[in-house]
């Protein structure tokens, strides 16, 4: 018998990525004026047709690149051969507008959260080049601060200045700031054949320049379609975006922006992985709200138009809503494939978890940005205490029981924040805590809204928000966060004593 004659399952009913969205449309009108919920609606139609009838097809084109170190005559020539596909996604990207809408700022303040959504849209189908284009955009914005926006192009990324040294050099009529001469090794770039390595105008194959030599291709587990190389620089000419000493401090700006990409890319991708009903269908609600609820503050505080409390509750929540997001939407992707058979390929989407900081450097990230500012609690407390107070009555009513439990995981935060500095077993746990809890208060916000404005969905908005409170982890992260305060001392020792073997280790990375 021919396989053709067996048995052969029905293709999955092919989704609108926003039409047929659950949460977004809702999420969209609540949190953006009329007009420009309007227009962005009536974009995202359009693109979600693009996506399904133009991009979808382009997945099987997109394959690893592939290095040419040397020509047939043995000289070293480094040209990066990408596919067919990973091209074709790049120049629909760069078409779609996906990083200058944020930057055109036609929306104000909005034009953050109009980007965002439509990048949570085409995630499903282009994950491999939302993570380069990501990037451009944490670079644009720095770049932007720095005069040299114009000279800035969609390239790769600066993840680590291990071994590499700059030495200060002669100044020429084209460098964009202080030059440099840098000489090393970049262990990790992002996008390897992006222009900001490589020359402005070029055919492919792509030859770099500027002394930088491609060493090899990294054999990654996932995002095969993204040149991702090992850089040798030899004396690449590079110039001085900040202060000297200030590196990580000016990265900071990169990383308001990228970890926010990749919290949608999450969603983004969890959305088109997810299983209608049951606790997938509450995780994507809530992982939605909580990373739109970041995007907000970031287009306000970008127009200059976010209060003092709205820039503490920024910093908190940009390491908090990336980290939680890549850890619950990569497990609700696995049920996801459990429920249709194994079907299904996250290897792309479990990227987020490590890119842009793990959820145990997040968490450092967030305890030093409340240890750096000790009103930022207060802020965010005050604006939780808000959403609680503004619920209505007969709503309040209906979903007491998770209301008074969503105000003692409340009380308990400032405490939790207050011991997180001291305490190397909390930062992480702590973390998780905060973001279930602004989780839920922006999914109450969101039903309050709901229960407001008398809409079809409000009966839905208001189950997500007791789910999320009574049978979610709320109870198990408090649980956690009280076992890592206990006795922490000696257990932060026995942990290094049952992994190493020894009370005392020494590291080098």
């Amino acid at each position: 018998m021919r396989v053709e004659d067996g048995f052969q399952p029905k293709p999955y009913i092919v989704e609108h990525p926003y039409l047929d969205d659950p949460v977004l449309p809702s999420l969209l009108e609540r949190i953006l004026p009329q007009a420009v919920n309007h227009e962005l609606s009536e974009d995202l139609t359009r693109l979600g047709h693009v996506l399904v009838e133009e991009i979808r097809p382009l997945a099987p084109l997109v394959h690893a690149a592939t290095l040419t170190q040397y020509n047939e005559f043995g000289p070293r020539v480094d040209r990066l051969h990408t596919s067919k596909g990973w091209r074709q996604l790049k120049t629909f990207a760069v078409r779609e507008g996906y990083t200058a809408i944020a930057f055109e700022r036609k929306y104000g303040e909005h034009s953050r959260t109009f980007q965002l959504a439509r990048a949570m849209v085409m995630i499903g189908d282009s994950h491999v080049i939302v993570c380069p284009m990501g990037m451009t955009d944490g670079a644009a914005r720095h770049a932007m601060k720095t005069e040299i926006l114009p000279r800035i192009r969609p390239g790769g990324s600066d993840v680590s200045l291990t071994e590499t040294t700059a030495s200060p050099t002669a100044r020429t009529s084209t460098d964009l700031g202080p030059p440099y001469i840098l000489d090393g090794l970049k262990w990790f770039s992002s996008a390897a054949e992006g222009n900001i390595a490589a020359p402005s105008s070029y055919p492919y194959p792509t030859p770099l320049s500027n002394g930088v030599r491609m060493h090899r291709l990294k054999n990654k587990v996932g995002t095969h379609g993204v040149p991702t190389a090992e850089l040798e620089l030899r004396g690449t000419r590079a110039w001085l975006l900040g202060p000297p000493g200030e590196g990580v401090k000016c990265i900071a700006q990169m990383l308001n922006i990228t970890r926010v990409h990749s919290a949608v890319h999450s969603v983004g991708s969890l959305q088109r992985a997810r299983v209608r009903g049951g606790g997938g269908s509450t995780m994507l609600h809530a992982l939605a709200h909580l990373t739109f609820g970041a995007a907000v503050l970031l287009g306000k505080s970008e127009c200059g138009a976010a209060g003092v409390g709205e820039e503490a509750r920024l910093r908190m929540l940009t390491p908090a809503v990336k980290a939680y997001a890549a850890e619950r939407a990569t497990g609700g992707m696995e049920r996801a494939m459990g429920a249709l058979g194994g079907l299904g390929l996250i290897r792309d989407a479990s990227v987020e978890k490590i890119w842009e900081g793990t959820i145990n450097i997040c968490g450092l990230d967030l305890v030093r940005a409340v240890t750096k500012d000790p009103q930022a609690v207060a802020h965010y407390m005050s604006w939780a205490r808000a959403v609680l107070a503004s619920v209505p009555s007969q709503l309040r009513q209906d979903s007491q029981r998770a209301s008074d439990m969503l105000s003692r995981a409340l009380d308990k935060l400032p405490g939790y924040f207050a011991e997180g500095a001291a305490n190397p077993l909390l930062p992480c746990v702590v973390l998780n805590y905060f973001a279930i809890v602004s989780c839920a208060l922006y999914l109450l916000e969101h039903a309050s809204w709901s229960h407001t404005s008398c809409k079809p969905t409000r009966a839905v908005d208001a189950e997500a928000f007791r789910r999320w409170v009574e049978g979610g982890d709320l109870a198990k992260a408090e649980g956690e966060v009280e076992f890592a305060r206990a006795d922490f001392r000696a257990r932060a020792e026995m942990n290094f004593r049952l992994a190493f073997g020894a009370s005392e280790v020494s590291a080098k990375l």
